[in-house]
């Protein structure tokens, strides 16, 4: 990109050149041609190549310096834009990597949901009821009764009674247990006290 664009501004430079030398040789007939013969008023033909020369370096240095100053500038402009690029698509790499885990997990959630569901569904739907004589007996003590069964182990409302129940019994449970701990030593110390008071 850099060689590109000192390539076009040398070959524009070249031709800003070649147009200034022309210039500068009609320049210099035009006051040939309207200078006087005396030998003071003639142009020394050195000092006009030193000068020509002089001008045409100073010329090619701040031409060159202006692109090298242009050059940097598109550069950086270059570097800037191509950063925020990259970060840009980094940005959104990391957006539809969190979107797709966000999707993942919500279908996850949403297959254990639909399955819950139907396991529900499936255990509360009630039996239908016998049409014929010999199906009402296993409808009524097998049927009807698992229907209730399984009715009450999917019940959230069950299962937190039951929890509550069984925490209650696991509690009076440690207090019978502290209780009777506390009447053994208690007896053993009468016990003691009786046995020590009848040996006297």
């Amino acid at each position: 990109m850099k060689e590109d664009i000192i390539a076009a501004n040398i070959s524009g430079l070249r031709s800003d050149i070649q147009s200034l030398a022309k210039q500068i040789a009609a320049w210099s007939r035009s006051f040939a041609q309207q200078a006087t013969p005396a030998p003071q008023t003639q142009i020394d033909e050195k000092q006009l190549a030193a000068a020509i020369a002089d001008l045409i370096h100073t010329d090619i240095k701040s031409r060159l310096q202006n692109d090298k100053e242009f050059v940097n500038t598109v550069v950086s402009a270059y570097d800037r834009v191509a950063k925020q690029y990259s970060e840009d698509i980094n940005t959104t790499h990391n957006c539809l990597k969190q979107n797709n885990s966000y999707l993942q997990l919500t279908e996850k959630r949403y297959k254990e949901l639909a399955a819950t569901v139907a396991a529900v569904k499936r255990h509360a739907d009630p039996p239908s009821i016998p049409q014929t004589m010999e199906a009402i007996p296993r409808f009524l003590f097998i049927t009807y009764p698992w229907y209730w069964v399984r009715r009450i182990y999917h019940s959230s409302h069950f299962r937190q009674y039951l929890l509550l129940c069984m925490s209650f019994i696991l509690m009076l449970s440690v207090f019978m247990t502290m209780l009777v701990a506390y009447d053994n030593v208690r007896m053993r110390r009468v016990g003691n006290a009786s046995y020590y008071n009848s040996n006297r």
